[in-house]
This record gives C-alpha cells, structure tokens and sequence, in this order.
C-alpha cells in the first residue's frame, strides 16, 4: 500500500511518500500557515507529485492521501472542525474530500496531528504493544494524544486528550496563543520561550543575548557549556514538563509516555530528568510509568496517517 502524507505544521509543511509502513520519500516547505490552507495547496501538490515522479510511483496507485492538522477534527465527517489561532484559518471552510480528489483524483483522510503522530509510534515505534499509552510532541507548542486500551480518546467533540497543552496551571501566568492564561504552552511553549528568556534579569549578560535565534536548541547547547542563565531556563523547561507529565498519568492512566519533537536531540538529558520527576510525583501504585523517547521523528505523523487507510474505521473512546 502506498499513500501520500501531508503534516500541516505551523512553521513547516512536511510532504511524504510511504509505501507499507515505511517512509520512501519527503520533502519539507515553510507553512506560510497565517495565509490559509487554500493558498498552500498548489505547492502540496506539486510537493506530492514531485515525491511520486521521484519514487517511481503513479498516483493512481495510491490508496488515498493523508493529512495531519494542528487542530480540532471530526475523522469521521472528514473535517476541520477548529484552527488554532493564525493557523490555517480556512480550515474549517475546506471540503478537503473535494480537493484531494479533483486534484488527486484521490480520497483524503484527515487527522489531528498529535493523533496521527500516537498512531504512528503506537504502530511502528517507540508504542508498540502499548495499549494504553500518552504521546506528547514538543514542537513548536505542545500536542498530546492519548490511547486507552488500544483505542484513541476521541470524546464528544473530538477533542479529548489533544489539548493537554492548554490545560491551565496558574489562572494569573502568562498569556496564551489559545486566549487563556497559564496554559503549560504559555508557561513553557517554544514560542513562548524568547519572551520569557528575554525578561530574565541577566539576559544581557548572558550567551544567550548574542544568538540569532533563542530557542530549547539553542538553551540546551549553550546549558552544556556552562551558561548559567541557559542553565536556569533548560531546568526551568525540564521541571515544566515533568509537571505536565505528571498531569496526563493522573488523568489518563498509561503505561507509558512517548515524548517526540526537535528538542529530543537531547534526549539523553531530557528523558533521565523527566523519569525522575515522574517517579518522585506521579501516584502510580500499581506500576511504574516509562517516559521513552519517540522513535520515528518526523515520520511519525505520516507513518500514522498511512496506517490509517488499512483500517475502514478506528473504534474511538
């Protein structure tokens, strides 16, 4: 089976050609996601038929193509229900069915991203035979997505388990992209991160103050060489996400907690510290809960949406 994939980031557009389970080709492209999803869809196109010229493959030997999306979706309409704010505004406005096909001449299949990242490792990755399992991706904010006894979390308006980034933690914190205040993403979101580094009292003294870009990379790497504000603002991150991990095993009970994103480069920092927060905080009597690190990277997402098309229909919570 083979499926074009398409990742609607919020900063990057990823293109990808998998053929039974394994990704045969990918491209990447800025999102431009403030002008739309409509506008973006001539280069995605030319994105995939460039991948399928490139492997040798025809479109009409495709099985469908797939879409992750930054926000809130009905898999079983089909549709964009909700856009996250500045992201692919048009979403919602959008009969995907309709382009895929007239441009295509194939059926789509639309999922949150988060979602679609859990399927994937669930499948193929760090997730396999984990019924009951947390995935949370560090991007550019924060998605979760939760499975509970092999069956994703769905809820009754299709967003249960996919916010776990705006769940609030201090009602007074800082303001959040979603319109609340406090939100984990707001508190220690990769977008949130230059302002809060920026306000530190010594940021002018420190390393951070000469680079061209702050960002968990940049943090991490200067913390390595001994930064002390670097080294405040990675153990600053580290305790937030221990936080938060501990947040989704009380909500959600899993057996494990796959963690994925570009600040898993420093995976051999992140995941010993993350560990030991959950052991020391996490009420779990019956059994101890593993933060493993995500094993596809930026497969993930179109690894999961090909899954996708070798079942009819996924039984949701």
């Amino acid at each position: 089976m083979i499926t074009p994939v398409i990742d609607l980031g919020g900063t990057i557009i990823k293109v990808g050609l998998v053929r039974d389970g394994r990704m045969i080709h990918a491209s990447s492209m800025p999102a431009n996601a403030h002008e739309g999803l409509a506008k973006q869809f001539p280069r995605i196109e030319s994105a995939i038929r460039q991948s399928c010229e490139k492997s040798g493959v025809k479109l009409s030997a495709c099985a469908g193509v797939g879409l992750a999306f930054p926000g809130i979706i009905d898999p079983r309409a089909n549709r964009i229900i909700s856009s996250p704010k500045d992201k692919y505004d048009d979403g919602a406005t959008i009969d995907l069915n309709d382009w895929s096909q007239q441009t295509l001449g194939l059926l789509a299949r639309v999922e949150n991203d988060a979602h679609a990242a859990l399927l994937g490792e669930w499948q193929f990755g760090s997730g396999r035979a984990v019924e009951n399992l947390v995935m949370v991706t560090l991007g550019t904010g924060i998605g979760t997505s939760v499975l509970i006894g092999g069956r994703p979390l769905r809820g009754r308006h299709h967003q249960a388990g996919v916010l776990g980034g705006h769940l609030i933690v201090d009602p007074n914190g800082r303001p959040c992209i979603c319109g609340a205040r406090g939100c984990f993403e707001a508190q220690c979101g990769s977008w949130a991160i230059p302002e809060i580094v920026r306000a530190e009292p010594h940021f002018s003294s420190s390393e951070l103050s000469r680079q061209p870009q702050i960002d968990y990379s940049t943090i991490f790497r200067l913390a390595g060489a001994g930064d002390s504000l670097a080294l405040r603002m990675r153990d600053r991150a580290l305790g937030w996400w221990g936080a938060l991990l501990v947040t989704l095993i009380h909500s959600f009970d899993p057996e494990r907690i796959v963690i994925g994103g570009g600040i898993m480069r420093s995976a051999d920092i992140i995941i010993p510290h993350l560990q030991k927060f959950i052991d020391a905080n996490a009420w779990t009597p019956c059994a101890r809960v593993l933060a493993v690190p995500a094993a596809l990277g930026d497969d993930a997402g179109g690894l999961g949406l090909h899954w996708l098309f070798t079942t009819k229909e996924l039984d949701y919570v």
